[in-house]
């Protein structure tokens, strides 16, 4: 049981952290998130659980570009 409950936490990653690693990724590639993330999953000196938090930023990344683009619903201004 305490080897699935390891998997599960190890696959887990909150949405602040993949916020930071992509506002910090970005920063770092000049703006290229997901490039960047791309460069420095391979790295040798990463951590499995930094790969994990790499790949959810390549996720949210690929999430954003599928996602329609809003625009703000104009405000119906009812005369006084």
């Amino acid at each position: 049981m305490s080897r699935l409950m390891e998997w599960i936490n190890s696959h887990f990653v909150a949405e602040r952290d993949v916020r930071a690693a992509a506002w910090a990724l970005g920063s770092r590639h000049r703006g290229e998130v997901s490039q960047g993330a791309r460069a420095e999953i391979d790295l040798p000196n990463k951590t499995a659980a930094q790969r994990t938090l790499l790949r959810a930023v390549l996720r949210g990344e690929a999430r954003k570009a599928r996602a329609p683009h809003r625009r703000p619903q104009p405000v119906s201004r009812v005369p006084k």
